[in-house]
């Protein structure tokens, strides 16, 4: 059986992380080796482990002798162990992701009590970072350096990384309790919205492609098909702190993503624009990579490739007809872009040009398209419509999030009016 030496630490490899996950004899040996290094050099032999009396089941005899042939080693590399901590550390980080992939929960536990005490000793306690971890059992256990919650991992990812890169439906639980937890730290803390945006924020930290939290669980989540689970997910990010209009290298937010799905994912759109999300382009020059986007008049368009109706467009065109499963995501599109009549008018004209590439193809649908949206340009504004833009912009998104709505005292039919539904 192979074996990955992490220090003095001896954690076998994945196939076996998953067997062992339930070995009383190998959790007792581990947990002893731990303890030793812990222990200072001079310091007498270490007292027998609290959960396995010392009297109980004896390991193997081939196992014993290595773990006290272990216990010597440790001394031997004790005044060099510093020089080779760099490395360590991203030992004890990959089983850690391991244990966490496996599920390998009495593996992570030791591993993430070990890494506590030996980061707690050299982490000053004025650091908040530190007192958010020990509070927190799941970040403790796939935090990268033991206390410190916004420091990055090789890969730029941070330890929230790891938990929303794993088995989502499996660690749906911890994910929720990952969340909250962040969402108490920024109402504990009274963050401001300026610090959510940082770039050494949790929820603001972005993997090699440019994916926040948010955007990694919200894909992967839409691609499995959980819709009603990447509504959830997402609300709860969006009161942590996340950012409804972060992108990703391609120069998509969420929303773009959750649009392509239409009427399936249309929970999700609506808590998107409840939480402050953009329906406008975002102000990018060229958004994404081009030619990676369908052919569908991919030429170097401006930034109104980034807009939401732009996103919705490509769909549509994908499906070659505007149906029933559009409408409901078309019109809470619409409602928001309405509160500007002149730019709707000018964004949507516009961006339908630049598709038109296969006009009498397309034509009927994109003139079935305007006259669906028509109206918000060519009519005057309803006053209940007027209204419903001036409470929801005075509320602000983390209000509405919050389900500030139900204080104003109104009727239901105008409250759910008022939260787009």
């Amino acid at each position: 059986m192979k074996e990955h030496r992490v220090r003095t630490l001896r954690v076998t490899t994945t196939n076996s992380l998953k067997r062992d996950a339930g070995d009383p004899c190998s959790l007792q040996l581990l947990r002893l080796e731990l303890e030793l290094e812990l222990r200072p050099p001079a310091a007498t032999p270490p007292p027998p482990p609290p959960a396995p009396p010392p009297d109980g089941p004896t390991p193997p005899p081939s196992r014993h002798h290595h773990h006290h042939h272990h216990h010597h080693h440790h001394h031997h590399h004790h005044h060099h162990s510093h020089r080779h901590h760099g490395s360590d550390q991203k030992n004890v980080n990959f089983v850690l992701q391991e244990c966490m992939t496996c599920g390998n929960v009495p593996m992570i536990d030791l591993l993430s009590s070990h890494l506590d005490k030996v980061k707690q000793q050299k982490c000053d306690a004025s650091q908040q970072p530190c007192s958010w971890a020990n509070n927190f059992s799941v970040l403790s256990k796939i935090c990268s350096n033991g206390c410190d919650l916004t420091s990055v991992h090789e890969n730029y990812q941070i330890p929230l990384h790891f938990l929303v890169s794993g088995d989502i439906q499996g660690n749906w639980q911890n994910l929720l309790e990952a969340v909250k937890f962040l969402s108490n730290i920024k109402q504990d803390q009274k963050i401001s919205p300026e610090i959510c945006h940082e770039p050494f924020f949790p929820l603001s930290i972005t993997d090699t492609e440019g994916n926040t939290p948010l955007l990694i669980l919200g894909r992967r989540l839409l691609k499995a098909g959980a819709f009603d689970q990447a509504a959830q997910l997402s609300k709860m990010l969006l009161e942590a702190g996340s950012d409804p209009n972060a992108v990703n290298l391609e120069g998509r937010s969420l929303l773009s993503y959750s649009i392509n799905y239409m009427d399936d994912s249309v929970e999700l759109t609506r808590v998107l624009l409840n939480g402050g999300a953009s329906v406008w382009p975002l102000g990018l020059s060229v958004c994404g990579n081009v030619e990676s986007v369908e052919n569908v008049g991919s030429t170097s368009l401006p930034s109104e490739q980034c807009s939401a109706f732009t996103w919705f467009l490509r769909g549509v065109i994908r499906r070659r007809k505007l149906d029933e499963h559009c409408c409901r995501t078309l019109n809470l599109i619409s409602e928001v872009m309405g509160e500007h009549p002149t730019r709707m008018h000018s964004h949507v004209m516009r961006t339908m040009f630049r598709h038109a590439k296969c006009y009498k193809v397309l034509g009927p649908v994109f003139y079935q398209l305007k006259i669906a949206m028509m109206r918000y340009w060519t009519q005057p504004l309803e006053l209940r419509f007027i209204c419903r833009g001036t409470i929801r912009s005075a509320m602000g998104s983390e209000r509405m999030l919050a389900g500030a709505t139900s204080q104003l005292g109104l009727p239901s039919p105008l409250e759910r009016y008022i939260c787009l539904e």
